[in-house]
């Protein structure tokens, strides 16, 4: 599939619905009903993580392009080419890159046919090659889009008190067995379906005196917050290797996902019962993982006790 062709259209119309998309794709790949939803959803995934797009904003079915911008990645300076494009724009900035001596533009195939267009250089001239371009320069992207997060115990602390709801079914999320598990367990996230199959999702906390249910809608941003109140670990963090890996089946809520991601400039993937994001460099899993509410690993503990 030409997935630069699904790119260059998005960014032309801006925005569109769901169903819109799934056409759309329908007709570039050729799939069969059967493969297509599976290949949608492995695209919106792969387009929302690196920023390309943001998928059912709102709560709605809509989808709307990012505006185009270089993104910095954690590697010394380099940089990104994420939101909208189009042949015009990878043109501008090719232009752009030649004019600089000490500037190059790389473009290698990434996932579904879709090029990654990467510039290398000092901070100082990618910074130029945008401002010819006519393109947004955002240095240290992931810092940044963790920074705009409210920690996630401030989320908790704000979330509105809801009742338990009558007559939806309730699921549980199950921190052992990683999933969604039918009934009503204490102190952990839960959901809840009416016959519409309307979805709503709170964290349970049980105390002595009171018991309370808050509601926090994004369903990872639930699981998240429920096991910050648990103190339990989802994020897994190998400081040699760069990597961070948290359960499969509850991905990093969209903004720290595509913070994860954005650090390298690469898109996660499955590999077993995990989710991996690669060349995730300290900075960013500490301050990730702290927003978070996530245990930090001892390494980062002993570093923050030599530093006071």
């Amino acid at each position: 599939m030409n997935s630069e062709l699904l790119v260059a259209w998005m960014a032309h119309v801006g925005s569109g619905t769901w169903p819109a998309f799934c056409a759309s794709v329908k007709e570039l790949s050729g799939f069969t009903e059967d493969e297509l939803m599976r290949l949608c959803k492995s695209l919106r995934i792969f387009l929302s993580e690196l920023g390309y797009a943001d998928f059912f904003i709102n709560g709605t079915t809509r989808w709307r392009t990012r505006a185009s911008a270089l993104a910095g990645l954690s590697t010394s300076s380099t940089a990104m080419l994420i939101g909208g494009r189009n042949p015009k724009i990878l043109s501008l900035l090719e232009r752009a890159a030649c004019r600089m001596t000490d500037t190059s533009v790389v473009e290698e195939e990434s996932v579904f046919g879709l090029r990654r267009v990467v510039l290398t250089g000092t901070d100082n001239s990618i910074r130029e090659v945008a401002r010819l371009a006519g393109i947004p320069y955002i240095s240290n992207m992931s810092l940044r889009l963790i920074a705009a997060e409210r920690p996630l115990h401030a989320v908790l602390v704000s979330a509105p008190r809801r009742d338990e709801l009558i007559n939806w079914d309730p699921y549980s999320w199950d921190f052992e067995l990683a999933k969604w598990v039918p009934g009503r367990q204490p102190n952990t996230a839960r959901r809840y379906i009416d016959r519409f199959l309307r979805m709503h999702h709170m964290v349970h906390r049980q105390c002595k005196e009171r018991e309370d249910l808050l509601l926090l809608e994004d369903p990872f941003v639930a699981v998240f917050g429920a096991a910050a109140d648990a103190g339990v670990r989802l994020v897994e963090y190998d400081i040699a290797s760069h990597v961070l890996k948290v359960p499969r089946r509850c991905p990093l809520p969209r903004a720290f996902a595509r913070a994860a991601c954005l650090a390298g400039g690469r898109p996660s993937k499955g590999e077993g019962d995990k989710l991996v994001y690669s060349a995730v460099v300290p900075s960013v899993a500490f301050l990730m993982m702290a927003r978070l509410g996530q245990p930090l690993p001892d390494i980062f503990l002993q570093a923050t006790d030599r530093r006071s």
